[in-house]
């Protein structure tokens, strides 16, 4: 079975992707990462309101999506994606790859789940909102289309997949190198690999994938550390993570996420110096006394527990435009 997230527009169809029922209405349905692919339905009278496909655990039936208020458009999309549903399975359960796993008695590929539909939210972007141009390192489309549609500027990083077999190494030096170039003011890079080892419920693979990102995070210290002494600009680095996902349930969890942001060449003078007065940190930088980066050890740091709204106003306050 295959996972989708459904987008529901309204322009003008522009394909020849037809539902037999909603000949007017266009379907689009692009591969996404690992396991998930987008659906894109078009055409006028279309609403989010409606509930999801997936039952979102294992051995229980596909659903049927409900409108989730009395209006018109709900009951109406709610029909056009129960009917999109079915049509994904009809062609699925023929296609011959099925037709050849099912003559071998193999699973077969096929249903795609749709859930959290949506539609793209008219908010400001950005660079409107918080006055910095901005990209983004994120091979899960997911994740990439959230940015692309705040007008966040998307980098691609060579070998980076957005799964266990990404090159953290390479995230992290195009990280660098786009910021140091000094054409964005911010960048954002996000990793995918640690949560899937929690839905896995492997803790040998998680621990193995965070020492790479330990690593990745070094190398991203060590090198704008030195970009701001060769005088490329003067940076900060925000380490968080939107979710837990405990190797124990193989789900996502509600537990409040450690957060940290520094400047790298503190981070580099409390690691390499050799006196008090190499490593001493300057009267205008806020810091505590927390040295490790996990749930228990950050609920002791200054910032205290905080809603994931008040991130960006952390961050642009703490990085002070770079002065």
């Amino acid at each position: 079975m295959c996972s989708g997230t459904s987008i529901l527009t309204s322009p003008p169809p522009t394909t020849n992707s037809k539902l037999p029922s909603f000949p007017d209405y266009q379907v689009d349905i692009k591969y996404a990462t690992e396991h998930r692919c987008g659906v894109r339905v078009r055409g006028p009278g279309l609403t989010d309101a409606i509930s999801n496909t997936d039952p979102l655990k294992d051995n229980l039936p596909l659903l049927h999506a409900m409108a989730l208020n009395d209006s018109k458009e709900a009951e109406f999309t709610a029909r056009l994606v129960n009917e999109l549903s079915d049509k994904i399975r009809e062609v699925l359960e023929h296609h011959p790859i099925n037709v050849e796993r099912a003559e071998q008695n193999l699973p077969q590929a096929n249903v795609v789940l749709l859930r959290g539909c949506g539609v793209r939210a008219q908010v400001p972007t950005f660079a409107e909102k918080y006055n910095m141009k901005s990209f983004m390192i994120a091979p899960t489309c997911i994740i990439a289309g959230l940015g692309m549609s705040i007008g966040i500027e998307i980098v691609k990083a060579p070998g980076g997949t957005g799964d266990y077999h990404t090159d953290f190494e390479s995230k992290g030096n195009v990280a660098v190198d786009t910021l140091a170039n000094g054409d964005y003011d911010f960048g954002f890079l996000h990793i995918k690999a640690v949560d899937d080892a929690g839905h896995d419920k492997d803790p040998d693979l998680k621990i193995t994938l965070l020492e790479k990102v330990d690593a990745m995070l070094k190398n991203i210290i060590e090198r704008l550390a030195a970009a701001e002494r060769e005088g490329k600009g003067k940076f900060s680095i925000c380490l968080t993570g939107d979710h837990t996902t405990p190797v124990l349930s193989g789900d996502h969890s509600f537990e409040p996420v450690p957060f940290t942001i520094s400047k790298p060449v503190l981070a580099e003078a409390s690691l390499n110096s050799t006196s008090k007065e190499d490593a001493k940190i300057d009267h205008w930088t806020f810091s505590d006394a927390v040295t490790a980066f996990d749930e228990i050890s950050c609920i002791k740091g200054a910032l205290g527990r905080f809603p994931g709204s008040q991130v960006m106003g952390i961050v642009s306050q703490y990085m002070n435009k770079n002065l």
